[in-house]
Parts: C-alpha cells; structure tokens; sequence
C-alpha cells in the first residue's frame, strides 16, 4: 500500500509541474488573452513585446516578460534557449488595428516582413533549445470555392495587387514552420473577431471566428496530438474545420 501511495504521489506531483511555453507576440490580439489562459491553466508563460510598457502589463499577468526585438536573430535565440520551453508559439504579426484601410498597404509590408524574417530567427531559435513542439498562426487565404474548403485548398492568388505579399509571407511562414525540427503545428484562423480586433463579427461570405474561440483552439493544441496544418473557424459554407475538431472534439468555435 505504501508503494502504491508514493507512485501516486509521484503522478500527482508530475501533473502539477507546469509546461514551459515560450509565447512570441505575447502582447497582439490573440497574444494578450492567450498569455493569460495559459497562466491561468498552470503553465509558466515567457512572452515577447519590444516595450518596456508591455512588459509591465505583461508580469502583471503573471506572465515572464521578455523584451526582444524578433529581427536580432542572437537576442532571440539567447531568450529561447534561456527560457528552456517544452513548446514555442509564434502569435508575431504587425497588422493595423481593424484593418484600417487607410493603414493596410503599409500594415501588410511590416506584417510581410515579421512572418518571414520573424518566423525564420523564431524556428532557428526553436530549434536550437531543443522545443518539442511549435505552434504557429497562419491565416486563411483561399481562393473563392463553390464548396468548404479544407486545408488542401486552393491558395488566392499572390499577385494580387494589395494582398499577394501577405499570401507569399503566409505561405513562407508555413513552409518554414513545417520543416522545423519539432513537431509543427500550423493554425489556419478565419477571420478574427471580438476582443480587441476592432471586429464585432466576420465580414460577410468570410469564415470567422471569435478571439476567445482561437485562444481556446491554442491552448488545446499545446497538449493535442497534433502534426501539420488545420483550419480553424466557426462552421459554415465556406470552410471546412472537421480536420481539427475531429483532433480536439472537446474545442467549440462557439
């Protein structure tokens, strides 16, 4: 009986031991709440901003703040392998608040560039610790369909004039995700809503899916047995989830 009592101990104990996950983007829309249910679910969070400000608001939460700036491939790298997380999510982006028309043709050449240039110093730095899984967020940029789209679907065109950078950056961000050395995990979102999107609800004709939903598809990917790209949007005519709510049947878009 006495065995029994300490192999149970020694489980219990396990259990408790919080993951390590090493958050980039800790600060952004999705990034903000994530860092939060991640805290509040047991886990020992290291998020990036490049402000000092952010940072505050960052350890407030209980989270680990680390102020890098994504570009500075050593800094990064230092951070990441100094953290010693079991998991790596890239939440970087640079994209205007709303999607301010007036603000998009710039917004999407320094978003270009963070998923690029960001997602290659952040695989780099992965792989260097030795993380056991990455978790990344892509968008969902398919051409129009008469049917839902599944993750084998056709890309929208990038030569489009104002969006054909943003789907090369997207499609470089995936290839470079998939080929890291660690489990990848590619997260399709629809059109992001609620919260601080600036978005009360998706664009009509769009697949949408509200920021609390994305947060908890996250959170649920960090510990599912997961491998490769999934859409991830609330269900409808346009596209298709079943692929990850049939590896996560516990997640609701809703």
């Amino acid at each position: 009986m006495a065995a029994c009592n300490e192999k149970n101990s020694g489980e219990n104990v396990e259990q408790a031991k919080p993951k390590v996950v090493f958050l980039a983007g800790a600060t952004g829309v999705i990034g903000e709440p994530l860092s939060k249910t991640l805290v509040e679910k047991g886990y020992k969070v290291y998020g990036t901003t490049r402000s000092e400000n952010k940072a505050k608001v960052l350890e407030e939460m209980g989270v680990v703040p680390v102020v890098v700036d994504v570009f500075n491939a050593a800094a990064l790298e230092q951070a990441v392998v100094e953290a010693k997380p079991d998991v790596v999510i890239n939440e970087l982006s640079s994209l205007p608040k709303g999607l301010k028309e007036e603000e998009m043709e710039e917004g999407l050449k320094r978003d270009s560039k963070i998923r690029i240039e960001g997602t290659k110093n952040l695989v780099a730095a992965a792989e260097k610790a030795g993380v056991k899984k990455y978790i990344a967020q892509s968008f969902m940029y398919y051409a129009p369909s008469d049917h839902s789209v599944t993750e084998e679907g056709e890309w929208y065109d990038e030569n489009d004039a104002l969006y054909g950078e943003s789907i090369k950056s997207i499609k470089s961000l995936e290839t470079q995700t998939l080929a890291g050395k660690f489990t990848p995990v590619v997260l399709r979102y629809g059109w992001i809503y609620g919260g601080k999107s600036g978005f009360d609800t998706a664009p009509e004709g769009y697949a949408g899916i509200h920021v609390n939903a994305l947060v908890d598809a996250t959170v649920r990917a960090v510990e599912a047995n997961l491998n490769g790209v999934y859409n991830v949007a609330e269900d409808g005519p346009v596209v298709d989830s079943s692929k990850f709510k049939n590896a996560v049947p516990e997640w609701n878009a809703k």
